[in-house]
């Protein structure tokens, strides 16, 4: 559980040595990690729905952020799964 310093306790996890860091379903912690400069990669699924309404999972920003498409395939489904490595200038 990580309460208090989010960004700095991010940020000393992926100093120290382990593994990749996985966020899942949490646009709240997703929104200050992409701001931060702490995401490497957005692994995203785009379902054939259109709600007219919804959370956006992108922070309001004057700032870009550059994504290199990885990875790209469509399940049966029609949902999109798509891997982008986030580009650093």
């Amino acid at each position: 559980m990580i309460r208090g310093d989010v960004i700095g306790q991010i940020d000393a996890l992926k100093q120290s040595a382990g593994g990749p860091l996985l966020v899942v379903r949490s646009r709240t912690l997703a929104q200050p990690l992409l701001v931060a400069g702490l995401v490497e990669e957005l692994h995203l699924q785009v379902f054939p729905i259109l709600l007219g309404s919804g959370a956006r999972l992108y922070p309001d920003s004057t700032d870009k952020a550059s994504l290199q498409l990885v990875e790209s395939s469509a399940l049966p489904n029609g949902v999109l799964v798509q891997r982008y490595r986030v580009a650093r200038t």
